[in-house]
């Protein structure tokens, strides 16, 4: 059985439930399964034979862009994180009660558009499974505009390394 995380917006089609377990073998089945039980959460998860591009899929606490083929007989958590938006007005949402960190932050580089899903949601919630701690030294690959290692720096204390091949235009 995997243990499936339901998102905040989402958990009215669930009866207000936050997780359902669920048996599946591939991503579509556990989707489709969650449908029977949350009428209408197919089709508000997956558009066009994927998942919609402003959600994120967690397996086992890595997110990662998952085909619907995805192999689920050894996955035993599932989170679906939808994207986070910046700028104001984020304190008022349920993503700032799920992520304090994020829903406090202000700065430019947190207000501009992000490069998918929400880039300081997804590191908080992996934050917390994870033990950071001051001087902890973390390298962030692919990092873009490398805000999830200012992230990373300033609310934990860690140093951060940070690279990609992403040139603003």
């Amino acid at each position: 059985m995997t243990l499936v995380y339901i998102p905040a917006p989402l958990r009215d089609m669930c009866g207000g439930v936050a997780t359902l377990q669920i048996e599946a073998p591939t991503l579509d089945a556990l989707l489709r399964a969650l449908d029977v039980r949350c009428p209408g959460f197919y089709a508000r998860v997956v558009e066009g034979g994927r998942v919609r591009p402003e959600l994120a899929v967690a397996i086992d606490g890595e997110a990662a862009t998952y085909p619907l083929s995805e192999p689920m007989s050894h996955v035993r958590d599932v989170s679906i994180i939808p994207a986070i938006g910046g700028g104001a007005g984020i304190e008022d949402t349920e993503i700032a009660r799920r992520y304090p960190r994020t829903g406090q932050r202000r700065d430019r580089w947190f207000a501009e558009p992000p490069m998918g899903p929400h880039v300081l949601g997804l590191v908080e919630h992996l934050s917390r499974e994870m033990e950071l701690k001051a001087g902890t030294r973390v390298l962030d690959l692919g990092c873009g505009r490398a805000t999830s290692s200012m992230f990373l720096a300033e609310e934990f204390g860690v140093e951060t390394w940070a690279t990609d091949l992403y040139a603003p235009t």
